[in-house]
Parts: C-alpha cells; structure tokens; sequence
C-alpha cells in the first residue's frame, strides 16, 4: 500500500514534465533553443553573488523574531542549507528543516516553528500580492479580481485555523498534528509576544529579501535582452511562483514554464522567451541549491 501512495504521488509530480513537453511541442525545440543561446552569460554569473546577500537577509530576519540568541552565521547555514532542501519540495516546505536544526540549538519548538512559519508566510505573502497585481497587469481586471478574491478567501481561512487548534487537526496528519496537540497553544502564545518593533523588522526585511530575489530574477531577463522592467519581472515571477504550492512537478518545472510563456506571449514578449527565462531559473535555482549544500549546519543533518 504504501509503495502504491509513493508511485502515485511520483506520478502526480510527473504532470509537470508533461505541461513541460507539450509547451516545447508547442513551441518547438529550435526556438526555445534560440532564445537560451541568446543569453548573455555574464548576467547569469552577475545573478549568482545575489544568493549570498539574500540567506544574510533571511538570517537577520530570523534573528529580529527570536528571543534565543542564536549566533548569526548559524542561522545563516540554516537558512543557506534550507534554500536548497526547499528548492526540491513543493511549495518549499523544505525550508521547514529549520525547525530542526533550531531545535537541535536548543531553541524550543514553538520559537523555532513560529519563527519558520512566519518567515515563510510573510515571503509568500509580498509574492502574493506581486501577483494579484501582475494578473491585473497582463490579464485584465477579471483575472486580477479573481486572484484576488482567492486570496482573500485563503487569508480568512488561515484567521480561521490560527483561532483553532480543533480545525487544524482535522486537515493534518503524522508529526504536524502531533507538532498542533503538543504545542499549538504555545505557538500562539509565542507569537503574540513579538513587539510591534519585531514586526516592522519582519515586514522591512521581508520586502529586502523579495527585492533582491527579484533582482536575481531581472538580472537573468536582462540577459535575455527582453524589454521587460524591474516591477514587470517582479509580477511575472510572482505569478509563476504559485503553481509551486501544487505537488505536482519538481521544482515548479512545467507549471512556472506555463505561466511565463502565456504572460510573455500576452504582454507581446514571446512565448519562448517565458520558457528560455524559466529554464535560466531552474539553472539559477540548482546552482543556489549546491551553493547552500555547501553550508551543513554544524549541528549535522535532519
């Protein structure tokens, strides 16, 4: 039975090469060609220092929320080392791995998820609201107000299980309901006692660290020679990023290849260009990942 899950779950992920092969079907191997060896490389190598600057801004970050005091170049191998576990999983929740190699540190459970947890929320939600304006930008107040809609719709949702453990345990299972039961009441209590100045540090270092993700992202664009600006890569990548909550590819290959293709191609652009500029991302994102493998935490593996 269990070996049934995991081949379904594998072949769940596979849909991604699928979307994958028809786009390059669609557009056809010799012009996705033509738009990757069009890349000017020395952007590509000016987009990889970029990596460094931003694990400093993760671990700062992580530094202003924890009341243990942890020393900072750990917490940036944690963070270094999380990138790239979370560049192999679904929606990233690799970079959940945090929570135990805090623990490892000495730092209680619920600091070290409440710490995790907010750090990723509050990325995703600068990368949501990035795309909600980008879906009005390339597609139109329909899509725009849709997106909208849902996100407001999933923001009461989570309000809604923040207040209650019992709805929580009905949707989790394994070690996140034991993580809910044992220490959920904690978790809250915890955040709770941030200070108003150790939330405006998060917002302010969440928007250092999306602006700099998405300077790795425009330096890769202005490789590719594409009349496209700063704000524009910011909501082109915002959108693309979503389908990566979905566990259906690795490493958001197909999915985040879709979405750039029918947002270059409506913007103009040209669907290839989008396939060619998400192909430069899964290189960056590998070259990232080895970078942060380098960067074991001294407290050994998960």
């Amino acid at each position: 039975m269990a070996e049934r899950r995991q081949a379904a779950r594998w072949a769940i992920r596979c849909i991604g090469f699928v979307i994958f092969g028809y786009l390059l079907y669609r557009i056809g191997p010799e012009n996705l060609w033509r738009a990757v060896s069009a890349v000017r490389p020395g952007f590509f190598l000016a987009a990889l220092p970029v990596f460094f600057v931003m694990i400093w801004v993760k671990a700062i970050k992580m530094r202003a929320l924890m009341t243990s005091r942890l020393d900072l170049q750990d917490l940036y191998r944690m963070n270094a080392f999380a990138f790239s576990v979370g560049s192999l999983t679904p929606g990233r929740l690799g970079e959940f791995s945090k929570i135990v190699f805090l623990t490892r540190a000495g730092v209680s459970t619920s600091e070290a998820f409440s710490v995790t947890f907010i750090d990723r929320l509050s990325d995703l939600a600068g990368m949501m609201a990035c795309a909600v304006a980008g879906l009005f930008v390339f597609f139109g107040p329909a899509a725009g107000w849709t997106a909208l809609g849902v996100t407001i719709a999933g923001g009461a949702v989570l309000a809604a299980l923040w207040k209650s453990d019992r709805m929580l345990l009905k949707i989790v299972r394994g070690k996140w309901r034991d993580l809910i039961e044992q220490e959920g009441r904690n978790i809250r209590a915890y955040m709770c006692g941030w200070t108003p100045l150790a939330w405006f540090a998060a917002l302010v270092l969440t928007g250092a660290y999306l602006g700099l993700y998405f300077l790795q992202m425009w330096i890769l664009v202005r490789g590719l020679a594409l009349p496209v600006d700063y704000a524009q890569t910011a909501m082109a990548i915002s959108s693309a990023a979503l389908p990566a909550i979905l566990p259906i590819s690795v490493g958001n290959i197909g999915p985040r290849d879709a979405v750039l293709a029918a947002i270059f191609s409506n913007m103009g652009w040209g669907a290839e260009s989008g396939v060619a500029l998400s192909t430069l991302i899964l290189a960056l994102f590998i070259t990232n990942g080895i970078f942060g493998m380098l960067f074991l935490p001294r407290r050994g593996r998960p």
